[in-house]
């Protein structure tokens, strides 16, 4: 906040205050208050209150160095004295004792009338005092004495009832002092009993609510100090609760020292320990608040100043202590001044500062009016808490503010700890997509290249490509382990346990590490019992527990064997991976199971690697339901063993497997089976009439091994290395399929799939997205986006040739069968109707020539409009498709006069786009179906009314009308074939626009049939 806007906002705030104890003190004390003069107050024209009272200020008779009563005679050292204030210059000024007395005396001049109780109210009467009214004792504090050592200090505000039945009060006052600057230093109150007594129990209750709200504000202090972290903060908010509590008990009506009996040296010394508190704690207070902006020196020496003055009070005698009362109460201010700096430092940068200036303001502000009204500059009737609850309001205010701007920032930080945290998932995608990408090309230029027919490798060539591509899937799985360390964590791994021969993928597993122990004299060997039970377990989850079990022997052994054995017991079946490599330490032991952490040797770092393969592999046999542990003794090698549930338990001879690495005649076997298969799929798709594939990625190599891979399947690929670029060409080519990568910039694969679905349906143009994440969250946004089918990288070129095979031949039967039904449907005019109406033009021509000739027009366009190459098109003109209605009708109503009547309600554009063919075939329903039933006839109405989000078309009759369950059946697949205009319309309509007809109808009451054309889609 800026200095000088905070500087005027504190004027405003002082101002207010201000005028908030003004407002105070006015309701409490009358408007013009009457004042003693030459000590005498007269009230005689005073009208009293029973709420209101007054201050017996003014002018008041005092006889300096003499205790009197009303009983004695007058005396020539009277003289007279302002009330309230010091009597400090009343005395001689030879007179250098620092123990005083003195009396004052008042006589107040009663309101005539009728008598009525009256009584006063005593402030701070230093510091021993006896009042007496019309010569009667009324109350003594402590023993006002002419000698010091017969001095008894006691000073307590009471309410005091004067003598009643008078016409005049004559008050007379005895105090002595152990200070120059005694005597009446703050106003007394006059009014009736009803009036003092009220000012008597409101001045103690403001001070106990004071107390109370304080003490709310420590009690929280307390409580979050022991609840959350130990901060000295909450000490030192404490501490200023307490002495401000105890200044205010200890102050004014003095309510601490009823309660408890103290001396009276101690009631002066804990009075200044209160304030002095005050002031000692503000500074260390905001010193913690703002630890970041104390560079000077000024709190140190005011810890010393304070400590000093501490000891001072304690030790010192009270009258001594009570004539550096102005220097110790210099305190307060000085502790305010140092506050400020600090808080000056740190307005600049906090801009919840200004609570604390606020409160500081409030605190220096009430010192203020307390040392003016203990002056006796000011009267204050009744005790004003304001000021000090303010300024603990403001400091609740401030912490508050605080705790809401760190709730705030906690949010915030969560918040972006979660981003960070997607975006170390994305990043881990990203990472993984970007590496597959060349991953990708190697593998299938790799395959391209050993299944080349034309261009065949030797056998040296054949192998290494072999081994290229073992190679390459191992990549994929250590990528894979980045994926599924986040995925793990994300519990978003899902299972699909079946029985599996673990022999059988431990051989697997051994084919794919065969590459990694070349140039190692390492030697495998597998130890199973020939009746093993199977492991319930999910095949390639337990191929990367495997691999990476294996991995990490083979990485760690640099001569020696490898050992995979199994055995079962107790309904598991336990593996062991042993290795004879330089073994793991106990201390590594109890950390290699954990995410990210690798033995501490060098060997270990050098070796390379995430640290995650150990980690994922536990986390994978925990969710099969076994367990996994580790022994080893360092330098002999190192034993990983895990279990998984057993589908059976079966028991048999063990036998010895030497490398049982997958023979070459049957690699050989496997891969001439492959090419069999890939020959007879080549076979299924070589047509005259190549499907269209727009394929999308960003990556040129990726489109370039697309085309190499459906190149020898025969499809006509179109190229597009963005996703608004693909849908430009969709604009241009009539494509049967689009293969998307799912991650490029600008437009995703996902979000070109919706795009997509925004035109086509999933028959229309199927979609095939090429994903490097297969986690079942990206399978299901992928679908949810519109895809038919997804692979993931690095793909199998045999997979998406079927994949690419299945899609293209599912929209390719699609659409053959939609020419069919459109084809059939052109035929839909029946033979009888064709005779019937040359049979109306025939009789026609014999009595009306003309109307023939008309019949005869309009019998034409209704056979060009029906055999019309439009009627295939996706959607057609409304009026077109009302003109063949229109024609239809008119042929009906030649042949069969009033029995057919025609009402027409088009409010729609002539323009809007309907399916060709949806409108005559219920109008024909409706005429054959419908009113012909009926021996004489009916009325069909053909209406189409615009709305808001496209129009509606409905064909109404009042015919025979149907049941609810002929209703129903017309639109089944099995409904008989007379209704297959219907139930075509029906699926084209569901097709177009997501939704069918509408068919209300009763028997004997007629039918309407309805559908509703989108705007969206027209």
């Amino acid at each position: 906040m800026n200095t000088k806007k905070l500087i005027l906002l504190t004027f405003l705030f002082i101002i207010a205050l201000t005028s908030i104890r003004m407002m105070w003190y006015s309701t409490e004390l009358f408007q013009h208050q009457p004042k003693a003069e030459k000590g005498q107050l007269d009230l005689r024209n005073w009208q009293p209150s029973s709420k209101r009272v007054i201050a017996l200020n003014g002018e008041w008779e005092f006889y300096p160095m003499e205790l009197r009563d009303s009983g004695l005679s007058e005396s020539a050292s009277a003289s007279f004295i302002h009330v309230p204030g010091s009597w400090a210059s009343s005395f001689s000024a030879d007179y250098n004792s620092s123990y005083r007395y003195g009396t004052y005396r008042l006589r107040i001049w009663l309101p005539a009338g009728e008598p009525q109780a009256y009584s006063i109210r005593t402030g701070n009467l230093r510091f021993a005092s006896a009042i007496y009214a019309n010569g009667t004792l009324l109350e003594q504090f402590g023993h006002p004495s002419e000698s010091e050592a017969q001095f008894r200090g006691l000073n307590r505000p009471a309410t005091i009832e004067l003598p009643a039945g008078a016409d005049s009060i004559d008050l007379w006052i005895q105090m002595s002092s152990l200070i120059p600057k005694g005597g009446i230093t703050t106003a007394m109150w006059f009014g009736t009993e009803e009036a003092v007594q009220h000012k008597s129990i409101m001045s103690p209750a403001m001070q106990l609510i004071l107390c109370v709200v304080i003490l709310l504000h420590g009690l929280y202090a307390i409580i979050l100090f022991f609840l959350g972290p130990s901060h000295k903060t909450l000490i030192y908010f404490s501490l200023l609760v307490l002495t401000a509590v105890l200044s205010v008990l200890a102050d004014d009506d003095r309510l601490l020292f009823h309660w408890l009996n103290l001396p009276f040296e101690w009631e002066i010394k804990l009075l200044f320990f209160a304030y002095m508190g005050i002031a000692a704690v503000v500074p260390p207070l905001i010193k913690r608040l703002f630890p970041l902006y104390n560079g000077d020196r000024s709190l140190v020496w005011f810890h010393i100043l304070s400590a000093v003055l501490f000891l001072f009070v304690i030790f010192g005698p009270t009258q001594i202590v009570l004539s550096y009362s102005r220097y110790l109460t210099a305190l307060l201010p000085l502790s305010l001044l140092v506050s400020f700096r600090t808080l000056k430092k740190a307005i600049k940068h906090d801009p919840d500062t200004f609570f604390l200036v606020f409160a500081t303001s409030a605190i220096f502000l009430n010192v203020v009016w307390g040392s003016i009204s203990g002056r006796g500059l000011v009267s204050q009737p009744i005790y004003y808490p304001v000021d000090l609850i303010i300024a603990f309001l403001c400091f609740a205010g401030f912490w508050f503010k605080r705790f809401v701007r760190a709730s705030e920032q906690n949010r915030q930080l969560a918040a972006r700890l979660q981003r960070d945290d997607k975006r170390k998932d994305q990043f881990l995608a990203n990472t993984s997509h970007e590496l597959r990408n060349p991953l990708h090309g190697m593998i299938h230029i790799a395959q391209s290249i050993r299944e080349d027919r034309d261009h065949p490798q030797s056998e040296r060539n054949a192998k290494n490509l072999e081994l290229l591509v073992t190679i390459g899937k191992r990549m994929s799985y250590l990528l894979n382990d980045m994926m599924d360390a986040t995925r793990l964590k994300e519990g978003q791994i899902a299972l699909h346990t079946t029985p599996l021969d673990v022999h059988a993928v431990t051989a697997g597993v051994l084919e794919m590490v065969r590459f990694m122990t070349e140039g190692k004299p390492i030697r495998f060997r597998t130890v199973f019992p020939d009746s093993l039970p199977r492991a319930i377990a999910d095949e390639n989850r337990l191929v990367q527990v495997l691999l990476n079990l294996l991995h990490n022997a083979v990485k760690h052994t640099d001569e020696g064997e490898i050992v995979v054995s199994a055995s079962a017991r107790d309904g598991m079946v336990c593996v062991r991976v042993s290795d004879t490599g330089i073994g793991i330490s106990d201390d590594d032991l109890k950390l290699i199971f954990q995410p990210y952490e690798q033995g501490q040797t060098s060997l270990d770092r050098a070796a390379g690697g995430f640290g995650l393969g150990l980690s994922i592999s536990r986390q994978l046999v925990e969710l099969h339901g076994g367990s996994i542990e580790a022994s080893s003794i360092p330098g002999q090698g190192s034993t990983f063993s895990f279990t998984l549930p057993a589908a059976g338990m079966e028991t048999g001879p063990v036998h010895e497997w030497q490398s049982l690495l997958l023979p070459a005649e049957e690699y050989k076997e496997e891969q001439e089976t492959y090419r069999v298969n890939e020959a007879a799929a080549a076979r299924y798709t070589d047509k005259s009439d190549r499907p269209v594939v727009l394929a999308v990625d960003d990556d040129p190599l990726n489109l370039t091994i697309i085309e190499n891979v459906l190149g020898k399947e025969h499809y006509r690929l179109v190229k597009a290395s963005s996703g608004s670029e693909a849908l430009r060409l969709l604009e241009q080519y009539p494509a049967d399929l689009v293969i998307a990568d799912v991650m490029m910039p600008y437009m995703s694969g996902y979000e070109l799939a919706r795009k997509i679905r925004e035109r086509f349906s999933m028959v229309e143009l199927p979609v095939l997205l090429l994903t490097a994440r297969s986690s079942p969250d990206d399978i299901y946004t992928g679908f949810h986006a519109g895809a038919n089918d997804y692979v993931a990288k690095p793909v199998d070129s045999l997979e998406l040739r079927s994949r690419v095979r299945a899609l293209t031949d599912m929209k390719l039967t699609m659409a053959e069968r939609l020419r069919l039904e459109a084809a059939w449907l052109q035929a839909q005019i029946k033979p009888h109707f064709l005779f019937n109406t040359l049979n109306s033009i025939a009789a026609l021509g014999t009595f009306q020539p003309d109307k023939m000739q008309q019949l005869l027009d309009v019998f034409s366009r209704y056979l060009r409009i029906s055999y019309d190459f439009h009627n295939s098109d996706r959607l057609v003109q409304l009026d077109r498709e009302l003109e063949l209605v229109r024609a239809y009708l008119y042929i009906e109503q030649e042949r069969f006069g009033e029995r057919l009547n025609v009402e027409w309600d088009i409010r729609a554009d002539s323009g809007t786009m309907v399916p060709p063919l949806s409108i005559q075939p219920l109008v024909e329903n409706a005429v054959n179906h419908g009113i012909l039933k009926k021996a004489k006839g009916g009325t069909i109405a053909i209406q189409a009314e615009k709305h808001s989000g496209g129009t509606r078309i409905a064909i109404r009759d009042d015919g025979a009308g149907m049941s609810p369950t002929t209703v129903k059946r017309l639109l089944e697949d099995s409904a008989p074939a007379g209704g297959i205009g219907l139930r075509n319309t029906d699926r084209r309509l569901k097709q177009l626009y997501g939704r069918g007809l509408t068919i209300t109808s009763k028997p004997g009451e007629g039918a309407e049939v309805s559908f509703h054309i989108s705007e969206n889609r027209e």
